[in-house]
């Protein structure tokens, strides 16, 4: 049962939260005869009771799922708990699905270090890669028939399958190590690679109600290259309420900003900001045509330095596809003193 409420002053504090587990949650079916095979009592997700699990959550309870499943008939079946995750995260298009591999990790050849962030389609494409025969060429047999690795690439399809503008936001691979998921967690980039629908995903035109975080951006920014801040909150909330910062955020967190204004050289109607156009216009297809007498200025350009490595050429690269939707001619960046900052 749920936790009973505790008054302190105004507020209302649970005194603790409940665990539940229930078979109501899911139902399944089973997977039957397959290749000649009876898979017995082998089962795959039937259908997610999302109205109950909604309910748990929204009262704080930690809802555990256990991988027996009920049929309608009342048969008790085995849904594989991968796939369980999988589909649940789905249909309650969850922000973050985890999986806790055995030790496996995505690492740039280039450098032997863990690839934080990739795009669903570069998942896809390394699939495909491996099942054209680079599977056999690239890997020796016995790490092709490792648990590990097999379990591995299952939860690199999972992921692929689950992420999605409609479903799961994000995918995460974490290390089997000490503190890896509460880093994850309670962290805005958690660990090991985190897969997304795309490197824009979070990136859009900023709110007044940002500016705060902005300049709090450009503080910390400013003070990590010993560069005296000479923007004012006035100007930050006036620039967004006119629609020129874009912001990049995640859980509520901005970890990155820039100031995208239009300059014409010489005098005509001020064109649409141009942060609003990259907004409106993802699904163009076609450039439109170039204005030679507008170009785009860049300026306050700040990225949490622990993003700065993984984040700041997509960054960069959406002011780049706001200028060109906005018709400028070129993009303007000037380097700030010691060409530190923009």
């Amino acid at each position: 049962g749920g936790a009973t409420p505790a008054s302190h002053g105004t507020f209302s504090l649970r005194s603790s939260v409940s665990v539940v587990s229930s078979a109501n949650f899911f139902t399944a079916s089973p997977v039957g005869v397959r290749s000649g095979v009876d898979y017995q009592y082998a089962g795959v997700v039937r259908s997610v009771n999302t109205d109950v699990l909604e309910r748990r959550l929204s009262d704080g309870d930690i809802v555990s799922l256990t991988p027996l499943g009920t049929s309608p008939s009342g048969e008790v079946f085995f849904v594989d708990s991968e796939l369980l995750a999988a589909r649940v995260a789905s249909k309650l298009r969850a922000i973050k699905l985890v999986y806790i591999t055995q030790g496996a990790r995505l690492i740039d050849s280039r450098s032997g270090r863990i690839i934080p962030g990739v795009q669903k389609r570069n998942v896809q494409d390394l699939l495909k890669h491996l099942a054209g025969g680079a599977l056999a060429t690239e890997y020796s047999e016995a790490v092709r028939s490792s648990e590990w690795f097999q379990d591995f690439l299952r939860s690199l399809r999972f992921l692929v399958d689950v992420v999605s503008p409609t479903g799961v936001r994000r995918g995460h691979l974490v290390d089997p190590t000490p503190g890896a998921l509460l880093q994850e967690f309670y962290t805005t980039d958690g660990s090991g690679t985190v897969i997304a629908q795309d490197l824009y995903q979070g990136l859009g035109c900023a709110q007044v109600a940002d500016a705060g975080r902005i300049m709090k951006l450009l503080e910390e920014d400013a003070e990590r290259f010993g560069l005296p801040n000479e923007v004012s909150s006035d100007f930050v909330e006036g620039s967004c309420a006119r629609g020129e910062f874009f912001v990049w955020k995640r859980d509520g967190s901005v970890l990155g900003c820039a100031r995208l204004v239009p300059l014409r050289t010489q005098l005509a109607t001020p064109p649409k900001v141009l942060t609003q156009i990259a907004d409106d216009s993802r699904q163009v297809e076609s450039n439109p045509p170039v204005d030679s007498n507008l170009f785009a200025e860049l300026h306050c350009m700040a990225v949490a330095e622990d993003c700065f490595d993984t984040h700041a050429t997509a960054f960069f690269g959406y002011a780049q596809r706001a200028a060109i939707e906005g018709r400028a001619s070129a993009l303007l960046a000037s380097p700030g003193r010691d060409a530190k900052r923009l």
